[in-house]
């Protein structure tokens, strides 16, 4: 009961950073036009702003939890993110939204890396998969509470001049407003957490759960490079992916014509169907498939889910109305999901315990450097290829036709070195299949 109650609590943690996100890309079109960017200075918030500093604080975080006390290193980022949420409300120039962005960044960097090295000292290795793909389902389904209720509140706040009557807070865009309510709910998760989650005893893990040092580990990582940072690499690619779903309420906007209070519902109804439902399919088929001997389940999964999250992909902006384009899109997304769902719990198993947060760190650090670029591409290629803000729909379709036959062929090419490293680390020491 108790390993359940830390995996919910810190899967809500994550799900009030991804509703951020999902909000972030609903209100696209309405900060755009209120404070006058381009899509270039949206897709900087989007991706750099909050990518690069989260990059820049995850190493350090991830030294961090393999030494000290992982449950304040997780109450000390809540607490940051969601004053940093409130703030993005308040923010009345781009610098500002920019500096608000960044401070989300360095908040939610601490809950990865510690989070997911406290669930893997907490279920047994067999296991590992399926509690870290409910930890990140858990978060995925932020995404589509921010798109769904961001967009039930703006209509109300919106339609009913609800909190008009307050002095400073009633006179600002109901965009605004929002951005400040979101952040009030990581305040009441900071409290459950003081009282509910216990940092687990270190000196109560098994022979090698000892903290070594960042030149160790980087040096196991190398020597290791075939299984580790090549299969990281190939899983930072799929991150380049969610640019596309970053892009879609703009997409939906300047498309179709849909307004934020028409997108939220349906667009969040879709990623709250397909995010957390691919998220722990992808764990479960990862370990069904690793305790029936194959080892390279999750490289399996994966490949098959690529191949098939492409055509949906191409599809979908094409498509002559909104809620067709939905109904295409979501196959799409949930795909792309299995992959997350499959990939992420791997990296505890290549890795020796006193190394994993660390190791989590840097496949973060991968994934959010390599995802920052998707972000940008999209609205690159609207103004420089295509020189029209409404051909966004072609720009969509650029990042799944790259990045899908890539990240397949990458994670294919290091099968072998992936399968010795799981057997090497396996306390059964079975051969490859």
């Amino acid at each position: 009961m108790y390993l359940w109650t830390v995996i919910v609590l810190f899967g809500l943690a994550n799900a009030i950073a991804f509703m951020d996100r999902g909000f972030l890309s609903l209100v696209v079109e309405p900060i755009r036009l209120s404070m006058k960017l381009s899509d270039l200075q949206i897709g900087a918030l989007i991706g750099p702003a909050f990518i690069l500093f989260y990059s820049l604080v995850a190493l350090p975080i991830g030294w961090l939890s393999d030494r000290l006390s992982r449950k304040r290193i997780i109450l000390s980022g809540l607490l940051v993110w969601s004053i940093c949420l409130s703030l993005t409300g308040g923010a009345a120039r781009y610098w500002q939204l920019l500096s608000a962005r960044m401070g989300l960044g360095v908040g939610e960097a601490t809950l990865n890396p510690a989070a997911i090295s406290i669930i893997s000292d907490l279920v047994p290795r067999k296991s590992v998969s399926s509690a870290v793909a409910l930890f990140i389902a858990v978060g995925s389904v932020g995404a589509g509470l921010g798109a769904v209720l961001g967009g039930v509140l703006l209509a109300w706040l919106g339609r009913a001049h609800a909190l008009s009557g307050l002095p400073v807070f009633g006179t600002l865009a109901a965009w605004r407003q929002a951005f400040i309510l979101l952040g009030l709910p990581g305040l009441v998760l900071a409290l459950l957490m003081v009282l509910l989650v216990r940092e687990p005893d270190r000196q109560a893990q098994s022979k090698g759960g000892e903290a070594f040092a960042w030149r160790e580990t980087g040096r196991y990582l190398l020597i290791h490079r075939g299984a580790t940072l090549y299969v990281m690499f190939g899983f930072a690619l799929i991150s380049v992916l969610p640019a596309v779903a970053a892009w879609t309420p703009a997409f939906l906007s300047r498309t179709y014509g849909w307004t934020p209070a028409q997108i939220g519902p349906l667009f969040g109804l879709v990623q709250l169907l397909t995010n957390p439902a691919g998220i722990i399919l992808g764990g479960v088929f990862s370990d069904r498939l690793r305790q029936r001997g194959m080892e390279d389940g999750a490289l399996r999964v994966i490949a098959i889910c690529l191949a098939a999250a492409l055509p949906f992909f191409l599809l979908f902006p094409l498509m002559p109305s909104g809620e067709l384009s939905m109904l295409v899109y979501a196959p799409a997304n949930f795909f792309m999901m299995v992959c997350f769902g499959a990939s992420t719990p791997v990296i505890p198993l290549l890795i020796p315990k006193g190394m994993r947060a660390q190791a989590i760190a840097i496949m973060f650090l991968m994934a959010n450097l390599v995802g920052s670029f998707g972000p940008l591409l999209i609205p690159m290629a609207t103004q420089y290829l295509f020189h029209d803000p409404k051909a966004l729909r072609f720009a969509l379709l650029l990042i799944p036709l790259v990045i899908c036959p890539l990240s397949f062929l990458v994670l294919l090419s290091r099968r072998r070195a992936f399968l010795d490293q799981l057997v090497r680390l396996s306390p059964k020491g079975r051969s490859p299949t």
